[in-house]
This record gives structure tokens, C-alpha cells and sequence, in this order.
């Protein structure tokens, strides 16, 4: 039989570096306030209202929508007539050349 491979070593679990002599730095503890110690006692915090948070999916403009929708509407409507009138040219030229490709035709010699 093949001899078994041969597994590395495990690993040296490391201790943390620190500076010689050096402990982990501690978190910094804030000493308690002192009791207040005077005439007139501290006024209360102000309340500020709560700022509104901005919402980006919705225009900031919501009169401009009616606006912005008739439009788009008029723009649609706008090609739409375009559109029209194109396939109306196209139908008055494809009439034209039919009436020439006929005379043409009915000109020409039979069979030939």
C-alpha cells in the first residue's frame, strides 16, 4: 500500500503583540457628573420638532404631475398625427405608382 500524506504542523495559536511592558489599552470610562451645585436649577432641553425625512420616490413637485402627464399625453397624440399623415403620403404615392405601372402596362404590346 502508498504510504499516508503527511499533514502539516497545526498552527501556533499567537499571543497578542503588545510594546514591552505595554497592557491592552482599556476603554475610557467618563468620571459620573457632579450634582449641581448652584442658585437656579438647570431649564429642561428644548423639544425641536422632528425633521421630516425626505422621501425620493415621490416628486417634489407633485403640482407639476397633472402638468407633466398632459404633456406627455399631447407629445403621444402629437406623434401619433405625424405618424398618420406619413402613412397617408405613402398610400397617395403608392396610388400614383399603381396608376403609372397600369398605363404602362396597358400600353405595351400584348405578349411582349
Amino acid at each position: 500500500p502508498a504510504p499516508l500524506p503527511m499533514l502539516p504542523p497545526p498552527i501556533p495559536q499567537q499571543a497578542p503583540i503588545y510594546a514591552p511592558g505595554a497592557l491592552p489599552i482599556a476603554p475610557t470610562v467618563m468620571p459620573a457628573p457632579a450634582a449641581y451645585v448652584g442658585g437656579a436649577a438647570p431649564q429642561p432641553a428644548v423639544a425641536y420638532p422632528a425633521r421630516e425625512v425626505p422621501n425620493f420616490f415621490q416628486s417634489p413637485f407633485r403640482e407639476w404631475d397633472d402638468e407633466d402627464a398632459a404633456q406627455h399625453a399631447y407629445n403621444l397624440a402629437q406623434w401619433r398625427v405625424k405618424i398618420l399623415q406619413a402613412k397617408l403620403q405613402q398610400a397617395k404615392l403608392r396610388r400614383k405608382l399603381f396608376a403609372t405601372a397600369s398605363k404602362a402596362a396597358a400600353a405595351a404590346p400584348p405578349g411582349g
